[in-house]
């Protein structure tokens, strides 16, 4: 790991009464942190939503090897001219190889070389096609009996069936083998949800397999990649590519339907593909091993290859067959840097890459490693060894990853006393948790280096339709994090990358796309952006933030699907008190929803839904005072809401008593529509008792009380709107500062340099006039960033609301 180095943040607060103006921050050239990464940022790849088959992937046709389902051709159709027949049907008889498990039958009658026959295919809903492009078809074929040369046509169609290219498939087919034929197809038009047409202009049976048409490829490559998804992909400057999964290397009900590489190289009429049965439909496993590592060569990105340990979804490779898994990830590494003289090595020389791809990571399993062994984690310690020691006595340079908790905490720990280099923390969580969490690694252990494989902010339905501002800026704020304690936090990838708008199995992405065009939602600009603009090693320095407008807020209660009584409600403080013993009616009181009602001096819910609030009136404007009531449950599946510090309906806390099921008790916090737990205790709610519940808050802090036993104690978060990171490049003579601004207000920072001069400056700026803000296939520009221009003053930095601001810094030599 190196030397240990911590960032100190010294941060002067200030008092209520200065100006919320007032922002200034101090660099010192010689007060260093951690040095950057060399991996600090890259992207990870998951199989999913169709990222791969129908997108990234260039392959045009859907089912392609009519393997997607048993019974019929799915999206395939028959074209029959008038005065023509056609029939289709799978056949399982006399296949082409034992990679291949059907292929279709065709029988064509009335055909002719003015009413050509066929079939036809959609492609992912829909193929694009542009005037004067050319596309690649390939096709496996054979007939029933009689020989046909030169008597097979492929047509590129338009979505009203037009034609818009045309060519003759040369070569002869007959019934004795299956032959590979060849064409490429010159569009004369345009089509944005075009489709493929096989025909025949001879009456015969025709049996069809791995049907493939492709389009130009990014970087040429053979089997290559969609160059506008493939360049969106460059454009982030990746250091290293993650791949293939995710939960599509495990798989899902049997080890069958896991990523098993070897049977992902080669040609791909020899690949049987398998059961994407994680994100529901079929792989070709064209995008295989070959391609991935191709795919992160091209990318100058180091490739990261995530290897099953046998505990899948569903299943588990019982540990006496672990050592199998464990050599196929020795002979992955062999593939891919062996040389001719090894087994693997040798056949990647054959498959037509002679130098070595340079593996640089495994990952040793996905998720693997709950506190709970039932969730995919049985034996997971053992696991992990098993692979670790093989691989670093075959391969020491390799830099193994291990697993921690991937949900359910949000302190994941490694838990045994194995050696780990490195563990993969999964963070899915809100923007308000992002910005909240950008200080969580400042006192992290240096011991194990951190890898944050998965993270986005796209819980709590705050994110928008696509992914908004907010989450953006939320995510920018924990990369932030991660910038300044880049020591232990070594690498860092978004997840996920894409998603076909046709199956948003997985809905927050970075890039949405159809056949024809793509958008990118504003975290792909962050990712850009944070990932293009990073120094060499981090600098400290002291800030003096904005003092956080202390709001008026208010106490209530509530429910969630349970029947509740509550009465004596007192709220003290040193300036005011009020109190109701519910002796009349609800006077003071504001329902936001629920039955409430009075009866015989009690508040009570008679009827059970979910988050049901009740508002005591009166608005607060200090920050210490004692509120208390009595509860009771009078039927339901759990206890009691009390809720304090409400602003509005987004954001505020409440303690939930005898929440998840009755199970604990827990304080969560709300900030713009998305809850996080901040604190938990063991703990359920009897039915038909009394309860005496008091919420102590002096300022910042808050004490919980049950039957006057303090349950809960803790700080509540000062709001923070103002993040930042900070790092020099002295090869280049450079300063980069980056600082983002997640509120409302406009700042001006005063920025003071020590030990260094700065005699120009420029800024990069992505800025929403909200948070809400977003890009749709419709207005794909919608919010972008802006170009990078000259600073008119290096000592006055304006910081906009809702923005991420990139300072690059020219320093005098």
């Amino acid at each position: 790991m190196g030397k240990r180095i911590a960032i100190a943040m010294m941060t002067a607060t200030l008092t209520a009464t200065c100006s919320m103006a007032q922002l200034s921050m101090t660099i010192d050239a010689n007060q260093r942190g951690p040095e950057i990464s060399p991996y600090q940022y890259g992207l990870f790849f998951e199989e999913i939503n169709h990222a791969g088959d129908g997108g990234l992937y260039a392959e045009m046709v859907q089912n392609r090897s009519f393997e997607d389902d048993k019974e019929k051709a799915v999206h395939w159709s028959e074209i029959a001219p008038s005065g023509a027949q056609v029939e289709t049907s799978l056949t399982s008889t006399n296949l082409m190889n034992n990679a291949q498990k059907r292929a279709l039958k065709v029988d064509v009658t009335g055909a002719s070389v003015q009413t050509p026959a066929g079939v036809a295919n959609e492609g992912y809903w829909g193929m694009k096609f542009r005037r004067d492009s050319t596309y690649t078809l390939t096709l496996w074929a054979k007939t029933g009996k009689k020989k046909l040369k030169n008597k097979l046509i492929a047509r590129l169609l338009d979505e009203k069936g037009n034609t818009v290219g045309e060519a003759a498939i040369s070569g002869e087919i007959n019934s004795k083998k299956w032959n590979k034929l060849t064409v490429a197809v010159k569009a004369t038009g345009n089509a944005d949800k075009g489709s493929l047409a096989i025909l025949a202009t001879k009456d015969e049976t025709i049996y069809l397999d791995m049907v493939s048409l492709f389009p130009y490829t990014w970087k040429g490559r053979k089997n290559g990649m969609r160059p506008d998804l493939a360049q969106l992909l460059a454009d982030t400057k990746p250091t290293f590519l993650r791949f293939p999964g995710g939960c599509y290397v495990e798989g899902e009900i049997a080890m069958e339907n896991s990523f098993r590489w070897k049977e992902t190289i080669g040609p791909i009429e020899c690949r049987p593909g398998h059961l994407n049965a994680n994100w529901r439909y079929y792989s070709t496993d064209g995008l295989g091993f070959d391609e991935y590592l191709q795919l992160s060569e091209d990318l100058g990105a180091a490739p990261l290859f995530v290897v099953s340990v046998g505990l899948g979804h569903g299943f588990t490779v019982p540990m006496a067959d672990v050592d199998t898994l464990v050599q196929n990830a020795l002979d992955a590494i062999e593939y891919a840097n062996g040389d001719a003289s090894t087994f693997w090595g040798a056949k990647r020389i054959a498959n037509g890459h002679p130098a070595p791809y340079n593996l640089k990571f495994i990952e040793i399993g996905n998720e693997n490693y709950q506190a709970d062994a039932r969730q995919q984690s049985e034996d997971y310690p053992e696991r992990y060894y098993r692979f670790y020691k093989a691989i670093k006595e075959k391969y020491p340079e390799i830099i193994t990853i291990g697993n921690v908790e991937a949900w359910g905490t949000d302190n994941p720990s490694w838990r045994n006393d194995y050696p780990v280099e490195m563990v993969d923390e999964h963070y899915y969580r809100s923007h308000s948790w992002m910005r909240e969490n950008y200080h969580k690694y400042d006192n992290y252990s240096r011991k194990i280096a951190v890898y944050n494989g998965e993270y986005a902010a796209n819980y709590g339905g705050t994110y928008g339709t696509y992914g908004n501002m907010n989450s953006a800026l939320g995510e920018a704020v924990y990369m932030l994090g991660m910038e300044k304690n880049s020591d232990v936090c070594r690498m860092a990838s978004f997840a996920p990358i894409f998603t076909h708008e046709m199956n948003p199995h997985w809905p927050y992405d970075m890039i949405h796309f159809n056949a024809a065009k793509n958008f990118c939602t504003p975290s792909y600009y962050v990712q850009k952006l944070m990932a293009n603009n990073i120094g060499k090693q981090n600098l400290k320095w002291t800030e003096v933030l904005p003092e956080p407008e202390r709001k008026a807020t208010q106490v209530g209660v509530g429910a969630w699907a349970t029947l509740v009584s509550y009465d004596d409600v007192k709220i003290t403080s040193d300036k005011t008190s009020a109190a109701d013993d519910f002796s009349k009616d609800l006077g003071n009181w504001t329902k936001v929803k629920g039955s409430w009602n009075i009866s015989s001096g009690v508040c009570s819910l008679p009827e059970a839904e979910e988050d049901c609030r009740l508002l005591f009136s009166d608005k607060m404007q200090y920050d210490s005072y004692s509120y208390s009531l009595r509860a009771r449950k009078d039927g339901g599946n759990e206890g009691f809401l009390i809720i304090f510090g409400y602003e509005d309906s987004n954001n505020y806390y409440w303690w939930n008593l005898g929440g998840w099921g009755n199970q604990q008790h827990g304080i969560e916090h709300c900030v713009s529509g998305a809850k996080s737990t901040i604190s938990t205790a063991p703990g359920r709610i009897e039915e038909g008792r009394w309860y005496d519940i008091r919420i102590d808050v002096k300022g910042d802090s808050v004490k919980c009380y049950l039957d006057d036993k303090l349950c809960h104690s803790f700080v509540m978060a000062r709001p923070q709107e103002i993040f930042q990171s900070c790092q020099i490049d002295d090869e280049k003579g450079e300063l980069l500062l980056k600082v983002v601004n997640s509120g409302s207000t406009d700042y001006v920072m005063d920025l003071n340099l020590r030990n260094m001069t700065a005699q120009s400056g420029t800024v990069i700026r992505y800025k929403g006039k909200t948070g809400m803000e977003e890009n749709t296939m419709d207005e794909p520009f919608n919010i972008i960033p802006d170009k990078e221009t000259a600073l008119k003053s290096v000592s006055k930095l304006d910081i906009p609301a809702f923005s991420l601001n990139i300072f690059r810094f020219r320093l005098r030599k």
